[in-house]
């Protein structure tokens, strides 16, 4: 399991390179963004984050929580939000979206973190969650009962 949830982490942070250097489709960058990037320093690793091509920071110490029960989950988000680890990554496909959510909130309240220092991801998959993405988003919101989603990844066809 700890082997898993360390791939699950490279593969986040893998991500997190590759959407940093595409500048494809980019975004237009905020003046604070458009000086990093001339620098040419997306991580600061001081804060522990890399800036996105969007002008928003994630953390870059997180947890995956694919394949992770019930239980299992909601104790390892907190111990994650507890030892100042704030990116979580999770997907419908996970059916454990309503246990991260928990996580989040009891950390919240026993840690006092603030909802905005904390980085949720879930994912849209192809089928009926393309058909009706409104649908997909919302459901997502209701499971994790945490106000909002920070990023929302879409999981292309095979």
């Amino acid at each position: 399991m700890k082997r898993f949830t360390l791939l699950m982490l490279v593969s986040i942070m893998l991500f997190c390179c590759i959407a940093c250097s595409d500048k494809s489709n980019a975004a237009p960058l905020s003046k604070e963004a458009e000086e990093e990037e001339k620098e040419g320093n997306n991580m600061d690793l001081e804060k522990k984050t890399v800036l996105l091509n969007s002008g928003y920071e994630m953390p870059i110490m997180g947890l995956g929580t694919y394949a992770l029960d019930y239980d299992t989950c909601v104790n390892s988000v907190m111990s994650l939000l507890k030892n100042g680890g704030r990116l979580i990554d999770t997907a419908y496909m996970y059916g454990n979206e309503d246990a991260v959510g928990e996580g989040v909130r009891r950390a919240m309240e026993e840690y006092g973190i603030a909802r905005d220092d904390i980085f949720v991801i879930t994912k849209i998959y192809p089928g009926e969650q393309y058909q009706n993405p409104e649908k997909a988003i919302q459901d997502a919101l209701d499971k994790l009962d945490i106000g909002y989603i920070d990023a929302r990844v879409i999981i292309g066809l095979s």
